[in-house]
């Protein structure tokens, strides 16, 4: 019955016999206390079947906290058969719990090698207490390291989001100035006031890049997933550009003078332009930036399937907009979440930027925005 038991495997047959003759066996239901903290007994337990919850004191509120527990074939009391002192802390039984119950003082009692049989188990639970304490600091270190880390990461994280604030004083400043001091000469979409955004957020996402230790190919800046992000990019591109068609179709049916079909049919001519190549490289460089504050929020927010941090990030997006009216971001609350979306699914830059591109570009073109 007891020969599974690892402390009692240095006991010869003899010496196991007199330990089963000795003990008790007990049943147990469910939540019922086997041993209170606290209490002085030398009773060492031995699992034959069932479960039982270890449970500590909090000293500040006086309530017992689960904090383990014992299955069957394990043991429990050791320290207190070992040296009779206090109970270190509370053990309650789950349903159906089966224990074998060896005291000292009775085995001291009523079997005449008890002497050698006590040396023999404490030597054994000395052997397995040292055991245990190796693995307990390993244990430990481990705990500490990650509760480090833990504390690095949290810190990273406020740091992250006073780049994030900044980034959005900045942007909102710039929108503020240009509008009061430059009305005439720069506009939303001159390829001065995108290149101007584009220092303002470009510098502070590269470093976080560099702060969080994030590396490009993290960001999207890769080649994993290209033909598949490229393929993607152009389909969700084309789509898109075939329901702006409809909708400015219906638009020149309803209403005059607007002519946005035609401008549609010119639209791929205005691609070969200065500004048509500005505005590429302002979508790319906006989705990066996108793609690092979406990806620092998953991994602080430990967000496994990236939902949760594309709204945020649309979020963050829209706020730099705020300058701009109730329109701007809107447009940009709603074009976070798509592009985030597009993003999620190659993790790659380019179709991302391509769909960005195009279809910001047509809506620029046939002056919908």
């Amino acid at each position: 019955m007891l020969e599974k038991f690892e402390i009692l495997g240095y006991l010869n047959e003899d010496q196991l016999k007199e330990v089963e003759r000795i003990g008790e066996i007990k049943k147990y239901s469910q939540k019922e206390l086997i041993v209170k903290e606290g209490e002085y007994s030398s009773e060492i337990y031995f699992i034959l079947s069932g479960t039982v919850d270890l449970l500590k004191v909090e000293t500040r509120t006086n309530t017992n906290i689960k904090f383990g527990e014992i299955l069957a074939g394990e043991t429990f009391g050791e320290m207190s058969f070992f040296d009779e002192g206090p109970r270190t802390c509370s053990v309650i039984a789950q349903p159906n719990t089966e224990v074998y119950i060896l005291s000292r003082s009775q085995l001291l009692e009523n079997v005449d090698e008890a002497k050698e049989i006590i040396k023999i188990i404490d030597e054994a639970i000395t052997y397995d207490v040292s055991k245990r304490l190796r693995y307990w600091t390993t244990q430990y270190i481990a705990n500490l390291q990650e509760q480090i880390d833990q504390l690095k990461e949290r810190n990273n994280f406020g740091l992250f989001f006073v780049i994030i604030f900044v980034m959005s004083l900045i942007a909102i400043l710039i929108n503020s100035c240009l509008d009061d001091f430059f009305p005439n000469f720069l506009n939303l979409y001159s390829v001065a006031f995108i290149w101007i955004h584009l220092v303002v957020i470009v510098i502070p996402a590269l470093i976080t890049l560099t702060k969080f230790n994030i590396s490009l190919d993290k960001v999207g800046v890769t080649k994993i997933n290209f033909k598949k992000s490229v393929l993607e990019g152009l389909i969700i591109s084309v789509i898109g550009i075939i329901l702006i068609g409809l909708i400015a179709f219906g638009i020149d049916l309803i209403t005059t003078g607007n002519q946005l079909t035609s401008k549609i049919l010119k639209f791929p001519i205005s691609l070969v332009s200065l500004m048509s190549l500005t505005y590429f490289i302002h979508s790319y460089m906006q989705e990066f930036v996108r793609a690092t504050v979406q990806t620092a929020l998953q991994r602080f927010l430990l967000d496994e399937k990236g939902y949760f941090s594309v709204f945020i990030s649309a979020i963050l997006f829209g706020m730099f907009h705020v300058s701009l009216g109730t329109q701007a971001i809107l447009v940009t609350l709603v074009a976070g979440e798509i592009f985030g979306l597009i993003y999620l699914r190659s993790y790659n830059l380019i179709g991302v930027s391509l769909v960005h591109y195009l279809l910001g570009y047509l809506f620029i073109y046939i002056s919908l925005i």
